[in-house]
């Protein structure tokens, strides 16, 4: 009887051997352990040691320690605990004897106690009978795995990430936790976004160089960057292209539009726009449609659209003005996309702002500003439009329900041809400005904070989307020598916590 039963047990574990040895993923957890829908865990491959599961506490010396998001009821469970996709679906109890080569009375006893009850009862309580393509779900996983990872990771030092993290515009100073000074030397900054997925954020330069900075290595009392992408010439613009992780969409003076892998700095496409005379010219600003797999670039008295799926020169065209001044003309310096209005605002160096419906027809003109418009964008809630411009001292936000007179204007210092980047956080305004201060109304137009946080021009702002964190960056043309006494230069990147 014992060899009979030791015979069994050898063949079930020769099964689940090859089981495992030809999936890409150990498995998926029973429904049993009771997870919350509310998190999503990570999903780990054979290779791993330890997953992340709320069950009743046990003690292990196997944690990631670098995994500790959720840390409340959080306990490993090792590779034995899995249930694999196929049948036989056996109690945790024998799968752990199978896996660690041994066996006892009490595993054998459990293996001759399966009956027909029990495996459907352990099938019920797991995917065992799901037709899932191993290949399908090693996609799943990796995808989930490098969108998720961040999630995971806990900065020392670093607010909580959360969905909605809380800011706290007080009359207290922001703390400083990281700050970047050597690496941009005498050139100074042209504007700065955070990764969407990553606690990563990229700065782009007067010397035509993206810097990437990377939080999750080890804090330095000066930042240096992981990766710097060289463009061709002068920094326009840059936006994310969101459909593709960490890829970013760059123009410049005299070059075509680049689409680049923020992590790898490899040049993915090219794409080209050409004038009436067939020769390459240079976009001045990019956005992503709101309809996704689409950009658009703005050039002078014309919109481009194009796909982001075919590289070269293929794009529709959509004429804003002609030289009879009808419609809106000049240089589109920036660009904004509305999903719920299916509409899109558009700014120009002749100081207005038009607002276009999805396939470009113009629907009205904004004007009120002083300076060339830099930057335009709408609210969460798609009913307010915002545009700020250069050397203009005013944020104009206008209710799109009644657009004959600005909702309110907000004031803040922009003495320069630099583009104050602004940026709209939850039930908050903030601003930078030339005189090196940040900004912060409520969505009413009442100023709420401000704050001196550098010596010099702040044109660079961006706002974490998952921790209560602000990145600045600083820093101007300087024609003459500057008397210190007077005014102190500085080209920097500053990440402050308003947690």
């Amino acid at each position: 009887m014992e060899l009979c039963e030791a015979a069994i047990i050898e063949s079930i574990k020769s099964s689940e051997k090859q089981y495992y040895t030809n999936s890409t993923t150990v498995g998926v957890k029973r429904k049993s352990d009771q997870l919350d829908d509310s998190i999503e865990y990570p999903i780990h491959g054979r290779d791993s040691k330890v997953i992340y599961s709320p069950s009743e506490v046990r003690k292990s010396t196997e944690v990631d320690t670098s995994l500790q998001t959720h840390t409340e009821n959080v306990v490993p469970i090792t590779l034995d605990e899995f249930v694999p996709l196929s049948k036989p679906s056996l109690p945790h109890s024998v799968l752990r004897t199978l896996n660690s080569n041994k066996t006892d009375e009490k595993s054998v006893s459990c293996l001759r106690s399966l009956t027909k009850e029990s495996r459907a009862d352990d099938v019920s309580n797991s995917r065992a009978d799901e037709t899932v393509s191993p290949v399908e779900l090693s996609k799943e996983i990796s995808i989930r795995q490098s969108q998720k990872q961040e999630e995971n990771t806990v900065l020392k030092g670093m607010p909580e990430r959360r969905n909605s993290p809380e800011f706290n515009f007080s009359q207290s100073v922001p703390r400083l936790v990281y700050s970047a000074t050597s690496a941009f030397d005498e050139n100074c900054t042209k504007g700065c976004s955070w990764f969407p997925t990553e606690d990563k954020i990229i700065v782009a330069a007067e010397d035509a160089r993206y810097r990437i900075f990377d939080l999750e290595s080890v804090p330095e009392d000066d930042l240096s960057p992981c990766l710097t992408v060289k463009e061709t010439e002068m920094i326009y613009d840059f936006c994310w292209t969101g459909s593709i992780p960490s890829t970013f969409l760059s123009t410049g003076r005299y070059q075509p539009i680049h689409l680049w892998n923020g992590t790898s700095g490899e040049l993915l496409s090219t794409y080209r726009c050409i004038n009436q005379l067939d020769e390459l010219t240079h976009a001045f600003s990019v956005c992503m449609s709101a309809c996704g797999g689409q950009f658009l670039a703005g050039l002078k008295n014309q919109i481009r659209r194009f796909d982001l799926s075919r590289p070269g020169r293929d794009c529709q065209t959509i004429s804003t003005g002609n030289k009879s001044g009808y419609g809106q003309t000049g240089i589109i310096s920036c660009i904004s996309c509305d999903g719920d209005r299916r509409m899109l605002a558009a700014g120009s160096y002749s100081r207005t702002v038009g607002l276009f419906s999805e396939d470009g027809s113009l629907i009205n003109l904004l004007s009120g500003h002083t300076g060339g418009v830099t930057q335009v964008a709408f609210s969460p809630d798609s009913n307010r439009v915002f545009s700020g411009a250069r050397k203009d001292d005013q944020i104009i936000c206008w209710d799109l329900r009644n657009q004959s007179l600005p909702l309110f204007i907000l004031k803040r210092d922009a003495s320069t041809n630099q583009r104050f980047q602004f940026s709209l956080c939850q039930n908050y305004i903030l601003s930078g400005g030339s005189d090196g201060s940040l900004r912060v109304w409520d969505y009413g137009g009442e100023i709420r904070s401000g704050y001196l946080l550098h010596p010099d021009s702040l044109p660079g702002l961006s706002v974490h989307p998952n921790r209560a964190l602000v990145a600045t960056t600083s820093g101007q043309r300087h024609v003459a020598p500057i008397d210190a006494c007077e005014q102190l230069a500085e080209n920097s990147l500053k990440i402050w916590d308003f947690s």
